[in-house]
């Protein structure tokens, strides 16, 4: 079993040994998440953490596995450990990246492969996170800000462009957006969730509500409302067969004038 030595020295600014410290190193994938590592040569499995207690003057040593000598569940080579350290009133958290060099120090095995997944940008979307809480009172991730747009996109059959903010209907495709995006942070099981309407367990069936019925769980009544006077508009740039175009809104039950039908979630 091939393992490399890897050593460190845990001290406070003034170089002097830290009171109850300790290191932890923890093997995880590029997610941050705690993996059991395959070793296909020897064959066993590296899981858990290891926890090691520096000396008195601070230093301390680990054995590991190098990285690219372990695979995960699913195959790939993609991980590396967790180093978090304590001592005295603070802690740190670090990746490092093990090497067949051995003895290493551990500030030579930093990597910035690893950290929890964060939701990126879309190429554009009709709304902002500051747009969200300006027209909607409601603080969000970017992350619920792109599953909206992606929603709203889907029911109005128009894709973000750059030139959006110079259209009239971009006034009410921002304000739509932040709202379904408030309704997305609000009831983020509506991603996952299946509109069942009955069960049968011997026979395994399962019948769903009708679509019109699913829409209305999906999509914030507020924004339904917004894009129903987008569409009723005689100035908009957004344009449909006349067949889709005929009561867009109205099988959800949005009409003009109409309450909005409301089950809870």
């Amino acid at each position: 079993m091939a393992t490399s030595t890897v050593n460190g020295k845990l001290v406070n600014p003034a170089i002097a040994a830290l009171d109850g410290a300790q290191v932890v190193l923890t093997l995880v994938d590029f997610n941050d998440e705690p993996v059991a590592g395959f070793e296909v040569t020897d064959q066993y499995e590296a899981i858990d953490a290891v926890t090691v207690t520096p000396d008195a003057t601070g230093a301390w040593s680990a054995q590991l596995v190098p990285n690219a000598d372990v695979q995960t569940a699913d195959g790939t080579s993609q991980t590396a450990y967790r180093v978090e350290e304590s001592g005295g009133s603070a802690g740190t958290k670090y990746w490092i990246a093990v090497t067949d060099t051995s003895p290493s120090w551990v500030g030579d095995l930093i990597t910035h492969e690893v950290g929890p997944a964060t939701a990126g940008e879309l190429p554009g979307t009709w709304c902002t996170v500051t747009d969200v809480l300006t027209f909607a009172n409601k603080q969000v991730t970017q992350a619920d800000v792109n599953v909206a747009q992606q929603m709203i996109e889907a029911i109005v059959r128009r894709v973000w462009r750059e030139t959006d903010s110079t259209t009239r209907d971009y006034y009410w495709l921002q304000r739509a957006t932040a709202w379904q995006a408030r309704y997305v942070s609000a009831h983020p099981e509506i991603l996952d969730m299946l509109d069942v309407q009955s069960i049968s367990q011997d026979g395994l069936a399962i019948s769903f509500k009708p679509g019109d019925t699913q829409m209305r769980v999906l999509y914030s009544p507020m924004a339904l409302r917004i894009l129903n006077d987008l569409f009723r508009a005689s100035n908009t740039t957004i344009r449909y067969n006349s067949a889709f175009q005929k009561n867009r809104l109205t099988k959800t039950g949005v009409t003009a004038g109409s309450s909005i039908p409301w089950n809870n979630l």
